[in-house]
Order: structure tokens, then sequence, then C-alpha cells
């Protein structure tokens, strides 16, 4: 039970701690709370450092579920795809468990620290503690409370064994409102010490509550699984909560609380949700450049003319017929067109956007009064306005309009 082990040695300076932190006056549960305030707060930088890590996984999941989406067939190019995205956004999908990683040890050392008593707050050596549970014939604990039990009940006996040994013990403060610290919470025997384990489970309810409401996710499964974690880790703690001591119960609780806090204080500062939203916002603009690309594409308005005959073997030949693609929603430059026919075209496909906006287009002939009118009976008027001002070049003739309106979206 004394002997010193890895976790004994880096236990050392935590215990120096709790020891500062423990007063015969104010008690065990003090020195409880001091001690994982403290230690809290030295914890918050790696907390700060996990926050950043799932406020990037944020940013990125509404492009993660588009991929997830558009692959949900092929999983090997789904996982290529979220790997690749995550290597161009510089995102390292393990780097927001390190510092969790990092808590653990430092968790179990803090753990050790409450639950062996005779040696961080005594300041027992290894050798007598040994000596005393040999005495006491209490075998090897989890903990080193039941047998400071033992040890206060037969200290009379004890101080006439080993009076060296008795001279650096004393009695510990395990009081908490009559509540009795060093005290096993059991079902079968009715205290109020059993409000240790149903407080820690309800601690543990919120804080998985807590975490859930920020915790998006993309699928039902998913969804599913922290719905079962939410209520599958109150019911641990409650367990575990009566098989040691109350006052690891109150570490447990008051950890817990603190926990919370922090995760309200750092939600408060980098607001999760928001960023979330944000990037659903985003990807929801990106989608609909995309699909204002494809409607583009479909709703380019051709003119093909006649062009003069060339010269040819068999007399006069008609030349190719000339061509330009005009972009629905955006008006075209028609300075460098020569040919009337197109010229006409275009200053009609502008009037038509004119018309789509409420505004009275300028009509100069016959023919761009008839063209006009077939872009309108095409409906071409109506869907103008699908794609803003914004979203294309301007003075481009021809099919160049929308080559850069592609290369903009890539």
């Amino acid at each position: 039970m004394g002997d010193m082990n890895i976790w004994g040695i880096i236990a050392q300076p935590f215990g120096w701690l709790f020891r500062l932190c423990y007063t015969d006056v104010l008690g065990y549960a003090f020195a409880i709370f001091m001690f994982t305030l403290i230690m809290k707060a030295i914890l918050i930088p790696l907390s700060v450092k996990q926050k950043k890590g799932t406020l990037k996984q944020y940013a990125l999941k509404p492009r993660e579920d588009a991929i997830r989406k558009e692959y949900k067939n092929d999983k090997d190019k789904m996982n290529k795809e979220i790997m690749e995205l995550y290597q161009k956004e510089g995102f390292n999908p393990a780097g927001g468990c390190l510092p969790m990683f990092l808590q653990l040890p430092i968790i179990m050392v803090l753990y050790q620290v409450i639950i062996n008593p005779l040696t961080y707050i005594l300041k027992m050596p290894h050798a007598d503690i040994n000596s005393l549970a040999k005495a006491v014939e209490i075998g090897d604990k989890f903990t080193q409370i039941p047998l400071y039990n033992q040890i206060l009940l037969k200290a009379d006996s004890l101080k006439a064994t080993f009076p060296e040994i008795m001279a650096n013990f004393r009695e510990i403060n395990f009081g908490l409102f009559g509540l009795n610290l060093s005290e096993v919470p059991s079902i079968t025997h009715m205290s109020w010490i059993l409000i240790i384990p149903i407080i820690s489970g309800l601690a543990s309810f919120l804080s998985s509550k807590y975490t859930m409401k920020y915790t998006p996710t993309g699928d039902q499964n998913a969804a599913g699984t922290t719905k079962s974690m939410m209520y599958m880790m109150p019911v641990m703690s409650v367990v575990i909560c009566f098989s040691v001591p109350a006052g690891v119960g109150l570490y447990w609780i008051i950890s817990t609380l603190l926990g919370i806090a922090v995760e309200w204080a750092l939600n408060r500062k980098y607001k999760p949700l928001e960023i979330l939203e944000k990037a659903r916002a985003e990807a929801a603009i990106s989608n609909n450049q995309k699909k204002k690309i494809e409607k583009a594409k479909r709703q380019t308005v051709k003119v093909e003319t006649e062009a003069p005959r060339v010269a040819g073997k068999s007399g006069q030949k008609p030349a190719a017929k000339a061509a330009v693609s005009l972009p629905a929603g955006k008006k075209v430059s028609y300075k460098f067109e020569e040919d009337p026919e197109i010229i006409a075209a275009i200053k009609a496909h502008n009037a038509a956007i004119d018309l789509a906006n409420g505004i009275t287009p300028e009509i100069d002939d016959s023919a761009e009064t008839e063209r006009l009118e077939e872009i309108q009976t095409a409906e071409m008027a109506s869907e103008v306005i699908g794609t803003s001002a914004d979203e294309l070049p301007t003075e481009i003739p021809g099919t160049e309009v929308l080559e850069e309106l592609v290369e903009e979206e890539k």
C-alpha cells in the first residue's frame, strides 16, 4: 500500500500542493476544492488548444459532410477526399485529442494524491504506512482512507506498539456539513452520504448534456452514440462513487462542475456554434454559386449568322457560321463585334436583362425588337436574375464571359 511507484514519484509535487491547501480548520473538502481549482487553472492552456482544434473541425465540417454525401457509395474515395481536405487546410484530426491525452496522466496523479491522505497530507513514510497496515490487519486497498479509519479506531493500542510512528499521526478533518468524506457510500446503509453519488451523477449528466449541445453530429448513428454516452457516463459515475470513499466522489463532482465552467467560458469566448453556422452558410453560398454556373451554362444564348460567301473551286460557298454565346444574367459589351446580327442579339440580350430588373430598355431597330421577343418567348427574361451582377465579369465578348466565371469559381 505504501510502496513508491512511478505514479508516487510523479505525484510528489502535486502532493505538496495538496498539503498546502489542507488545514485542520477548513478540512479535507476545502483542500480538494482548492487543489482541483488550481489544477484546472493550470490545465486551461491545454483546454484552449483542444477547443481551437474543435473549432477548426467545425469550420471544415460542412465541406466534410458534402464530401461524405457525394461519395457515400465509395468509401475509399470519400476517405481520400477528406484527408486531402484536412491536408489542404492544415488540420490534424488527432491534434484535438492530444491535449486530452496529456491531461489523462495528470488526472491520474491528482487522483492518487486525493485517495492517499496518509502520504500526501500527514506525510508519513511508506515504511511506516506498511507497518501500520500489517498491525491493523488490513490488506492492500485501493485507497489509504480505509487504513486511516482503522488506525483511528485502534489509535490507543497502536501508540503503545508504534510510539514513534504514531507520533506523526494526527486526525484528518474529513467533515463536510456533517458528512464523513472518509466513508464509502452504500445503499445498505442509508445516510446523508448517499447524496455524494447522486450529485456526482447529476453533475456528470449536466456535463454530457452541455457537451452534446455544442457537438454537432453528421448522421443519425453518431447522434445515437452521443445520446447513449449522455446517459451512460452519469450511471458509471454513480457506480464508481458507491465503491470509493465519499471524498473521491466529492473530487469528481468539483472537477466535473469546474470542467463545465471552463467549457462555458471557452464557448462564450470562441462561439463554436456561430463558427459552425458561418461555415455552413459559406458552404451553402459556394454550393449556390456552383449551381448558378451550371445554370448559366444551360442558359447561354447562342446566336448564329451567315458569314460572307468565299470563293471556291465550284464558285461561291458559304463560310462556317459565326457564333457567340451570351451568359444569362449579365450584360455583355458588343463594341468589339462587327456582325450587325450579333450586335443586335447582344443588345436584345442586354435589354432582356433590363426588363427583368424593371428597367425600360432602349430599342434601336426592328432587328433588336425581334430578337428581344425571341428571348422573352424563351422565358430568358425571367431567368436572368438568377445570377447576380457580382458573379460575372463585364466587357468580355462571346464565350470568354462564362470561362472567366468558371475560373473565378475555382
